[in-house]
């Protein structure tokens, strides 16, 4: 299996599972070589009840929890309630 890894900054994370940060920022070449640009999250897929899912690498077997996002002029914020039930949430 291949794995890599990469610089994390948590900016906020609580004790009750709230996420806030910044799921991907504009202008900047990731590890893929790819550069977002600002427009490239206006369709996102919401669920029913508006949210977003946040996924664990983007896996959609393995939610973590669900949150709102916005894209402003640094990139894709995302405000998240994790589940704390799930074991990899947890980890």
């Amino acid at each position: 299996m291949l794995t890599k890894d990469f610089p994390l900054e948590i900016k906020e994370l609580s004790e009750e599972g709230k996420l806030v940060g910044y799921g991907s920022t504009f202008n900047n070449r990731d590890l893929g070589g790819d550069i977002v640009r600002p427009g490239a999250f206006k369709e996102i897929v919401r669920t029913r009840d508006g949210k977003v899912r946040t996924l664990y690498h983007h896996r959609f077997d393995q939610p973590l929890g669900k949150g709102d996002v916005e894209e402003n002029q640094t990139g894709l914020k995302l405000t998240a309630q994790l589940n704390l039930a799930v074991p990899r949430v947890r980890e």
